[in-house]
C-alpha cells in the first residue's frame, strides 16, 4: 500500500453522529475491515457499501466500516445509518447505473473518523481498530469480516500474516475480553489446516474458502439485510447466524469451497497432532518412495488452486483428499496408512460447516479443508529484483504454529524438487545464491512484460495478422515502427499459444468439467494463427496461410461468442427440468448480457 505505515494522525469529524461516548449494549456488531489497492474492484466495493446504507444499524445492530479506497488517499471509518430502504426496484437501478462507465457512487453516511498516513496491513493498525469498536460499538456478540487484496498464506506489503493477525486477535481479547463469535476472512487459503490452528481459540466460528477465491467476494450488503431481517424479527443466536450467512455465500456464487470451522473445538488439537502422526510415518520412507508413490499422490490430490498459474500461496491441495489417498494405497506400510485414516478422521471432525454446491464441476474430491503441499518447498523464488532483504524461501511458512506443532514443514523439505533448469545450471558450477538472483531477475522481468508491455504486445500481434489479409508489407501502430511492432507481435503470438496450452493441459488434468477446452483450444488456434500471420512477413513461404490466418483472428471473436451460445444453451438443456428455452433464446440473453459487460 502506498501509505506510510503505522503511527497516523487522526481527524475527527465533528459533524458526525458518534462523540465517541458508550452506547448501549446491542445484540450484535459486525465490523467490515476492507482494504484494497485494486482500482478495479473500487466500483463493486463502493456498490456494496451504497447498498448497505439502504440495510443500515437499528436497535439491535451496529453496523461499523472501516475502509481504504486508492482514491480516498486516507483511511475512513463509518457507522452506518439506513439512508433509504432496501427495496427490490431500487436495488435493480442502483446495479444498472453500475454499468454506466462514469457512473460513481458516493455514500451518504459521513464518515466519523478519518486516519491519515496509516497502513491497514499492520497489524498494530487492526487490533486498535477493533478495540476502538469494541469500545464504542458495545454488543452481546460480535462479527468481524476482513475484506481486501488477501493472497492466502503470502506474507508481503500487500496482506497481514496470519500469525500476526491471530496475535491481534489474542492482545485484544486481553485487553477486552472480546473475540468474535464470527469471523469472515476474505481470499484464498482461508480454510486451511494452519490457519485454523494459528486462529483456535481466537473466534468462535471462522469462515473462508480452503482454495483459490477471487478478491473482494464477501456479499455482505446482501447478507446482512438477511441478518438484520433475521435478528429483528427471530432468532439472533451465533449459530442461526452464521449459517443464514453461509447460505448467502454460496448462493451468491462468492467462492467454491467455503467452509466454517469452529475454532473452539477441541478436535483442532486433536487433527493437528493426527496430522504430525502421518507426517512422522511419511518422514520413515526413504527418498525413492517419497518420489515413486508419495509425489503422485500429491498430484492426484484434489488440487484447490484452479488455476495454472502456480504461486506458492496457492499450492493448496484438500488435506482430506491427501490424506484418503494415502489410506487407500495398498503399496504403503500398514502404520503409514492407518496415521493417514486417523488423519482424515480427526481433520473431518474441525468442519461444521462444507459447501458441496459446485463439487461436481470444479473440485468433487475437496472436503473443506486445505493444507499447503508445494512440491518446491524450501526454493521458493523472489518475484523481486534485487531480492528485497526479509524474503524467505518457504514464504515464513516454518514460523506459523503448524509447523511447529508438526513435523509437516520437514516432510515437505524432503520431498521438495528442482526444477531441470535449476538442476542444469547446478551442474554448470552456478551457485545456489546465483541461481536465486537469476530467478528473481526473470520472475521481476516477466511481472513487468506483463504489467507494461503485453497488453500492448497482444494488440500489436492481432493488428499485424488482420492486416495480412490485403497487404504483405508491415505497417506500424501509430507512432510505433514496423521493426518494433512484429518482433513484440511474434513474442505475444508465442505467449498466447504457450499460455492456453499450460491452460488446456491444467483443465484436463484437475477440472472434471472439460466445456471449456473449447474455448481454450479456439484461443491457442487464434495464436497461431497470428504467428502464421506476423511470422509470414519475414518468411516468404508462409504467405500463401497468411490471409486465411488474418482473416481467422479477425473473426475468432464471433466465433467465440457463438460457441459460447452453444456450451449455454447445452448446458441448459442438461441441466433443467424446464429445458424448452431455445437456441434463439439463448443467443439473445447471452449477447444481451455481453452488451451489458461492454458498458462496465
Amino acid at each position: 500500500m502506498n501509505i506510510n505505515p503505522v503511527n497516523g494522525s487522526i481527524k475527527n469529524n465533528l459533524n458526525s453522529i458518534s462523540k465517541f461516548e458508550r452506547k448501549d449494549e446491542k445484540d450484535w456488531t459486525v465490523f467490515l475491515y476492507i482494504n484494497t489497492e485494486d482500482e478495479g474492484s473500487v466500483k463493486n466495493l463502493m456498490l456494496n457499501l451504497k447498498m448497505l446504507e439502504m440495510v443500515g444499524s437499528d436497535k439491535n445492530l451496529n453496523i461499523v466500516v472501516q475502509a481504504y479506497i486508492p482514491s480516498w488517499g486516507k483511511v475512513k471509518r463509518f457507522y452506518i445509518e439506513q439512508k433509504e430502504k432496501w427495496e427490490t426496484s431500487k436495488l435493480i437501478k442502483m446495479i444498472l447505473s453500475s454499468l454506466i462507465p462514469w457512473k460513481k457512487f458516493k455514500l451518504e453516511n459521513k464518515p466519523v473518523e478519518e486516519l491519515e498516513k496509516v497502513n491497514l496491513n499492520d497489524p498494530k493498525v487492526f487490533e486498535d481498530s477493533l478495540k476502538w469498536v469494541i469500545k464504542n460499538y458495545p454488543s452481546k456478540k460480535l462479527m468481524v469480516m476482513t475484506i481486501g487484496d488477501n493472497e492466502g498464506l503470502k506474507t508481503s506489503s500487500a496482506q497481514v500474516s496470519i500469525k500476526d493477525f491471530a496475535k491481534s486477535i489474542e492482545n485484544v481479547y486481553s485487553e477486552t475480553k472480546v473475540k468474535p463469535d464470527i469471523l469472515v476472512m476474505d481470499g484464498s487459503s482461508v480454510a486451511s489446516i494452519e490457519t485454523v490452528t494459528e486462529l483456535k481459540d481466537k473466534a468462535k466460528y471462522l469462515v473462508g474458502t480452503s482454495g483459490f477465491a477471487p478478491k473482494l467476494n464477501v456479499p455482505f450488503a446482501m447478507f446482512l439485510n438477511e441478518m438484520k431481517n433475521l435478528i429483528d424479527g427471530g432468532p439472533n443466536d451465533v449459530e442461526s447466524v452464521i449459517k443464514s450467512y453461509f447460505l448467502i455465500h454460496n448462493l451468491s456464487g462468492a467462492s467454491h469451497q467455503t467452509t466454517v470451522v469452529n475454532l473452539s473445538n477441541e478436535s483442532i488439537d486433536e487433527a493437528v497432532e493426527a496430522w504430525d502422526q502421518m507426517a512422522k510415518e511419511l518422514l520413515k520412507l526413504d527418498d525413492q518412495d517419497l518420489t515413486d508413490k508419495i509425489l503422485p499422490l500429491i498430484y492426484k490430490a484434489e488440487d484447490l488452486a484452479n488455476t495454472p498459474e502456480r504461486k506458492p500461496y496457492l499450492e493448496m491441495r484438500d488435506a482430506i483428499s491427501f490424506a484418503k489417498l494415502i489410506s487407500q494405497s495398498g503399496d504403503l506400510p500398514q502404520s503409514l496408512r492407518k496415521a493417514a485414516h486417523e488423519a482424515v478422521q480427526k481433520v473431518t471432525n474441525i468442519i461444521y460447516m462444507e459447501n458441496n454446491l459446485y463439487k461436481k464441476e470444479l473440485d468433487p474430491d475437496s472436503n473443506g479443508i486445505s493444507v499447503f503441499m508445494p512440491d518446491n518447498f524450501g526454493n521458493f523464488k523472489s518475484e523481486k529484483f534485487p531480492i528485497p532483504k526479509g524474503f524467505k524461501k518457504d514464504y515464513g511458512y516454518s514460523e506459523l504454529l503448524f509447523s511447529k506443532l508438526t513435523n509437516w514443514d520437514e516432510f515437505l523439505n524432503r520431498i521438495s524438487q528442482k526444477g531441470i533448469m535449476e538442476k542444469f545450471l547446478l551442474k554448470l558450477g552456478f551457485s545456489q545464491s546465483v541461481i536465486d538472483n537469476i530467478y528473481a531477475m526473470k520472475n521481476h522481468s516477466v511481472k513487468l512484460y506483463k504489467d507494461k508491455i503485453s497488453g500492448w504486445a497482444s494488440l500489436m500481434a492481432w493488428f499485424n495478422a488482420v492486416n495480412r489479409i490485403s497487404s504483405d508489407k508491415p505497417v506500424g501502430l501509430w507512432f510505433i515502427p514496423p521493426f518494433i511492432t512484429l518482433p513484440l507481435g511474434i513474442v505475444s503470438s508465442i505467449e498466447q499459444i504457450y499460455d492456453n496450452i499450460k491452460t488446456a493441459k491444467y483443465v484436463y488434468d484437475n477440472i472434471p468439467q472439460k466445456d471449456t477446452l473449447g474455448l481454450i483450444g479456439l484461443d491457442a488456434a487464434q495464436g497461431l494463427a497470428k504467428l502464421i500471420a506476423n511470422v509470414s512477413y519475414l518468411v516468404p513461404f508462409l504467405a500463401p496461410a497468411a490471409p486465411v490466418a488474418g482473416l481467422f483472428t479477425f473473426l475468432l471473436p464471433w466465433i467465440k461468442d457463438f460457441y459460447n451460445v452453444y456450451l449455454n444453451y447445452k448446458n441448459n438443456k442438461e441441466k433443467f427440468v424446464y429445458n424448452d428455452v431455445t437456441f434463439t433464446d439463448t443467443a439473445k440473453m447471452y449477447f444481451l448480457n455481453k452488451f451489458a459487460n461492454m458498458l462496465t
